[in-house]
């Protein structure tokens, strides 16, 4: 049991810090796989938030090269923050990824009274309520 429990704490260790360092390296999509694996398997470890944070940051460093210049904050930033609302008019659901001083997804639930329509079509077809009915995340960034 001793060295199963020695083994064990090697095996997370050897996996966060290869998450890490493939981040660092600018291997995003291994990062991400890497640590969003680290964050499902050890829930209660004190660097799952960390590993969920940095692979979001490297999911969208894979796509967006600028998100991956350095390593996710562990800590809040300090001073004020300013809200942003998202909403979602589009029939289905929708998951939106966010880094720089604070990092995370929101999932928004489909708008069940939206219909689906082109860009050009946009100002024609779009829902009229104001966005007061639509599915909504507030963001503190």
């Amino acid at each position: 049991p001793a060295l199963g429990a020695k083994a064990d704490r090697g095996i997370r260790n050897g996996t966060y810090a290869c998450g890490i360092d493939r981040f660092e390296q600018k291997k995003f999509g291994e990062a991400r796989t890497t640590l969003a694996g680290f964050a499902r398997s050890y829930k209660g470890d004190e660097r799952a938030a960390q590993a969920r944070k940095t692979a979001i940051a490297a999911e969208i460093a894979a796509a967006r090269p600028a998100a991956g210049k350095r390593l996710p904050p562990s800590g809040s930033p300090g001073g004020p923050r300013m809200e942003l609302v998202i909403s979602n008019d589009a029939p289905n659901g929708v998951e939106v990824l966010y880094t720089g001083p604070v990092t995370g997804a929101v999932t928004l639930k489909p708008c069940a009274d939206c219909k689906r329509y082109s860009v050009s079509a946009g100002p024609r077809l779009a829902c009229r309520a104001s966005g007061r009915s639509y599915p909504k995340a507030r963001l503190q960034l």
